[in-house]
């Protein structure tokens, strides 16, 4: 037995049982399937968040004062994370449960901040009353954020055989989604009349939070299993998902140049001050993923 030729009567077994082993017989009625993978999302967000009010203007009263600007936020491609579970009442039919989290970079080119102001002066010697007019504009520098979504859907799914290791599967259905983010930077000016009535300007540069939002929608997708084993599989999924305008509050977070000025006022103020509006957003998005997919 010793001469005996086995690794090359070894490797003519091999082919066969590949072979015996792809021939498997197909999944169990009635059975559950867990999958994960990792998300690439493209976005389709391209939205305004436009201020407009009255800047403060201390220790004296204006005769006009306006400031504002708009902020164009554009979202950039990103990646995440989903996980799924599905149950077949037939070898084709099932029902489809996915949960999805991911987060994109945001962006955009911004006009000039600007700034106006009115009021009378008072000087020495003389301490003539005379108009004075303050316009600031400020190029502004590019949005820079971050959005993070939540999807949770609930499909119909329907699958078939392409091949002996390979199937296919589409799905579509209802799908709630959650959006929030923080966006930079947003402008914001106050005025001081100190003593011989010499101005103060102090300009910032906040951060703002975009409060949790939520609505509905739909998703329609497919994708591929191939078989690694008789419960394993590798699977790759494209989906659409879209839904309704969601109105985001939008509240102040932070103040990026507080060393730049000299009187802070509290964030609350500057809130109450600046009132910004709700920005909308939508869910709109395409997504790919790819992973792993385990059947019981």
């Amino acid at each position: 037995m010793r001469g005996r030729p086995i690794l090359p009567l070894l490797l003519l077994l091999l082919p066969l049982s590949v072979g015996i082993a792809g021939a498997q017989p197909p999944p169990p009625l009635g059975r559950v399937e867990i999958f994960g993978g990792f998300t690439f999302v493209a976005p389709t967000l391209d939205t305004l968040l436009t201020t407009s009010y009255t800047p403060p203007f201390r220790y004296a009263t204006a005769e006009a004062s306006s400031a504002g600007q708009t902020l164009q936020i554009a979202g950039d491609n990103g990646t995440g994370l989903e996980l799924g579970a599905a149950f077949f009442f037939t070898e084709a039919v099932g029902i489809q449960v996915l949960f999805g989290a991911d987060s994109f970079d945001l962006g955009g080119t911004n006009a000039p901040y600007t700034a106006h102001l009115e009021y009378i002066s008072r000087q020495p010697p003389d301490y003539t009353p005379r108009p004075v007019i303050v316009d600031h504009a400020e190029d502004w520098p590019d949005t820079v954020g971050q959005l993070k979504q939540r999807h949770l859907s609930f499909n119909a799914v329907g699958r078939t055989h392409l091949g002996r290791r390979v199937t296919g599967q589409v799905s579509g259905g209802l799908t709630y989604f959650r959006m929030e983010g923080l966006v930079s930077p947003v402008g914001f000016s106050v005025y001081q009349l100190g003593g011989h009535s010499v101005l103060f300007p102090e300009h910032y540069q906040l951060e703002v939070a975009l409060d949790p939002a939520h609505t509905w929608g739909g998703n329609v997708g497919g994708g591929i299993d191939v078989e690694l084993g008789r419960n394993v599989a590798l699977t790759a999924d494209f989906r659409y998902f879209a839904g309704g305008t969601i109105s985001s509050p939008v509240a102040v977070s932070q103040i990026l140049n507080e060393d730049e000025v000299i009187s802070v006022d509290p964030i609350e103020t500057i809130q109450e001050t600046l009132d910004p509006p709700a920005v909308e957003l939508k869910p709109t998005r395409v997504r790919v993923m790819a992973g792993i997919r385990i059947t019981f």
